[in-house]
């Protein structure tokens, strides 16, 4: 028998329950008995597929290995973190597959040998649930977790016009966080790409993009999501090579890779964009230096704006003295009747600008405030706001 025999789960034969989204996890193996003139059968667990036995975290000897290979990862590779697959999946109690106390233990324990090993590396959870729920994992299990109910949500109000949906995922994620510790992004390898859901709106993934690189926590952006790669289910077609150029192979390989390239690839690449200041390339790029030069968008509190509006999302972004407003059109027609309702603030009268342009705007009004005359369709909008008077 293999010494790695009690790193997994077994079972004389497999149990009748089923998993959490209703899948067969448990998984019949059967061999010839050597010697013997019958089939020997044995059940293993598996709760995301017969091709991925789950380990049994239970079993010290398999922690303690995990708790080696993320030591040599973070000391002899100089890695800055990790990303936690399916966390809230690690431990069963009996027939409770998800969240359990164990899970949660088992974390905290991983929590404190990575910190231990190097104080400044980053543990990001993937837990695909809703807010509630993900707001349980931390900050002592992970620094980070991935927000599936607000990339739905971004997506959403950039396809439906719609900002309601945006703003509850907003709500929920700040009763369940504190001081931005969570990870936002638009799509993952597991899902649909951006563009395929907008049904190829270019100015829709524009705006899906000013959005997530302009809300609190921290940002994260799939592969080729920067240059509008498309991609449906199954898996391995949302995983294609990444687009680099319009030459053989799209510039990934000089070999044939695993997965045949996008239609499209030809003039969705990096070299292509690159030389487009108007691209979704560059869109991303100005967005993330912006992000970072302005304390505001990457630190700062985030504040929601009645706009009374459905069209029309509005965020106030401060740190220390310096603030940013974001307004967001999420309509197809340019907007003028409009009006925002920031309420009282030292910053009511301050000075303000337009960060794309450097254009003087109206200073800041406490109710029914008009920083542009008319709104374009599907824009984003950054203001700059200075000291209040």
């Amino acid at each position: 028998r293999s010494p790695y025999h009690g790193w997994y789960r077994w079972a004389d034969e497999p149990h009748d329950y089923l998993g959490p989204w209703g899948q067969r996890v448990w998984h019949q193996l059967a061999w010839w008995q050597r010697g013997w003139q019958h089939f020997d059968y044995l059940a293993y667990y598996g709760v995301f597929s017969p091709h991925m036995p789950d380990l049994d975290l239970r079993h010290p000897q398999a922690t303690q290995a995990i708790h080696a290979v993320a030591r040599f990862w973070l000391e002899e590779m100089r890695a800055d973190g990790f990303r936690l697959d399916a966390a809230r999946h690690l431990i069963e109690d009996g027939t409770v597959q998800e969240d359990t106390a164990a899970t949660h233990d088992w974390l905290r324990r991983f929590f404190a040998v990575v910190k231990a090993t190097a104080p400044d590396a980053v543990l990001v959870g993937e837990i695909w649930a809703e807010s509630e729920i993900v707001a349980t994992y931390g900050p002592d299990q992970v620094d980070l977790t991935f927000q599936f109910d607000l990339a739905t949500a971004i997506v959403e109000a950039v396809r439906d016009r719609r900002a309601d949906g945006l703003a509850r995922a907003l709500q929920a994620i700040q009763l369940g966080f504190s001081s931005g510790r969570f990870a936002t992004f638009l799509s993952n390898h597991d899902q649909v790409r951006v563009l395929t859901q907008l049904a190829g709106d270019r100015d829709g993934a524009r705006l899906a993009a000013s959005l997530l690189l302009t809300l609190p926590g921290v940002p994260f952006i799939y592969y080729g999501e920067e240059i509008g790669m498309v991609g449906s289910k199954p898996d391995p077609r949302i995983r294609t090579p990444m687009q680099w150029t319009s030459g053989r192979h799209a510039g990934f390989s000089s070999h044939r890779p695993w997965q045949r390239l996008q239609l499209g690839h030809d003039t969705t690449n990096v070299e292509n964009e690159l030389a487009d200041p108007g691209s979704l390339l560059h869109h991303y790029r100005r967005l993330i230096r912006l992000r970072n030069a302005r304390p505001s968008l990457h630190l700062g509190t985030y504040r929601p704006i009645a706009t009374g509006s459905a069209q029309l999302f509005a965020f106030l972004r401060r740190a220390g003295a310096e603030a940013t407003l974001v307004v967001v059109h999420l309509g197809d027609e340019p907007l003028a009747d409009y009006r925002l309702d920031v309420g009282p603030s030292d910053l009511t009268g301050a000075a303000a600008a337009d960060l794309a342009s450097g254009l003087a705007l109206p200073p800041l009004a406490a109710t029914g405030y008009r920083p542009i005359d008319r709104l374009a369709p599907h824009t984003a909008y950054l203001i700059a706001l200075g000291p209040g008077e």
